[in-house]
């Protein structure tokens, strides 16, 4: 996925079908198809409308090809779009269900991929005649694909119309920053909303740490983009293993571990002003070495990671997860204190605690029973 992504930020957009083209192109050469589309959906309308098709699709359409499709005579293939989830079908014939309109087009190997602003849908993208069959991998690897590339999508459009119109951006990169992030941290609502509220209660916790502490204005931004999306990783984790409601295997264990490394190359090949990359990275390392994926120690953890530890352990033990009940702040508070000084910075305890003592639950996010 990292590749995609690089090609995707590298590469200069002056029209928004350039944009969307380049999508389906990522998609087509993922899935291994020749076939492949994009249409944009419109919610309020319940209308699709066509803005990219692949390079064999492109001698199929001619003028009168119908670019705006109704939601009710799109048939079998926008079934994603009704059901929120992707669809797959081995084949059916083209009068029953064809992507477009007027176009003679028998599919094989289809599959439609929703894609979510939020929890809305806004877009299907289709992919057929896949050579390897649908499989739950293929599945899963492009709607992870499609879930990180989308708020990209929606800054590069905006960049796009605004020099269509003739003005100049005059937006602080910063803070286009934080709304791409934050669309990408939404994406992850989507999928897993367990994980997209640990998300939200972290940064919470970290602001809190951060205040007590005087760290800069500034710096509180980075920290809290770096939470809130700290666990963007677990994205290409199978639901399966985020949501089994018992303990985790060794071998699933080994694959949920990887989240922190394919988080961090996410956002490698971007020049951001904070290091949210290592924050994402280093969250689950401790002081004495013990943590992971570096097994770093003391010093070479950076601070925004070393206050996410905290914060992420203290949401991980005080609130519900898939595999058991909440064992309560004051476990999540001894957990903490057992492990001042030796796998999380005492400092920051200390400050975390002061924090815990003045407001226990947190602003009512936390039951303090």
């Amino acid at each position: 996925m990292q590749q995609e992504l690089e090609r995707f930020a590298q590469r200069e957009y002056l029209l928004e079908r350039d944009v969307y083209a380049h999508v389906v192109e990522q998609v087509q050469a993922k899935a291994g198809s020749q076939i492949a589309y994009l249409y944009r959906y419109c919610q309020a309308r319940e209308e699709l409308s066509l803005v990219a098709v692949s390079a064999a699709m492109e001698p199929l359409l001619d003028e009168n090809a119908d670019r705006e499709l109704p939601l009710a005579r799109a048939g079998a293939w926008a079934d994603a779009i009704r059901e929120r989830r992707p669809v797959s079908y081995r084949g059916y014939p083209a009068a029953a269900a064809s992507p477009l309109a007027g176009v003679d087009l028998a599919l094989r190997n289809h599959l439609s991929l929703p894609v979510f602003s939020g929890s809305e849908v806004v877009a299907v993208v289709g992919v057929a005649d896949i050579e390897a069959g649908v499989s739950d991998e293929l599945t899963a690897s492009l709607s992870a694909l499609l879930d990180v590339m989308w708020p990209m999508v929606d800054a590069r459009i905006a960049a796009c119309r605004e020099r269509g119109a003739g003005t100049r951006a005059d937006v602080a990169v910063d803070g286009v920053l934080e709304a791409i992030i934050r669309a990408i941290a939404g994406a992850m609502e989507v999928r897993e909303e367990h994980s997209a509220r640990h998300q939200q209660n972290v940064a919470h916790l970290c602001e809190c740490i951060a205040a007590e502490v005087g760290m800069s204005e500034f710096e509180r931004r980075g920290l809290a983009i770096g939470a809130s999306i700290h666990d963007i990783g677990k994205i290409t984790v199978p639901s399966r293993i985020l949501a089994k409601p018992d303990s985790v295997s060794d071998d699933e264990f080994s694959v949920l571990q990887t989240h922190a490394e394919i988080g961090a190359d996410l956002f490698r090949s971007l020049q951001l002003p904070w290091p949210i990359v290592d924050m994402i990275a280093q969250h689950h390392e401790r002081l004495d070495g013990s943590g992971y994926p570096g097994r770093l120690q003391r010093d070479d953890i950076c601070e925004g990671a070393r206050i996410i530890a905290i914060a992420d352990t203290y949401d991980s033990v005080a609130s519900d997860r898939p595999y058991r009940r909440a064992r309560g702040t004051g476990k999540a508070i001894e957990i903490l204190r057992e492990g001042r000084g030796r796998m999380f910075d005492a400092f920051l305890v200390d400050a975390f605690l002061r924090c815990a003592h003045r407001d226990p639950g947190f602003g009512g996010r936390y039951s303090t029973h």
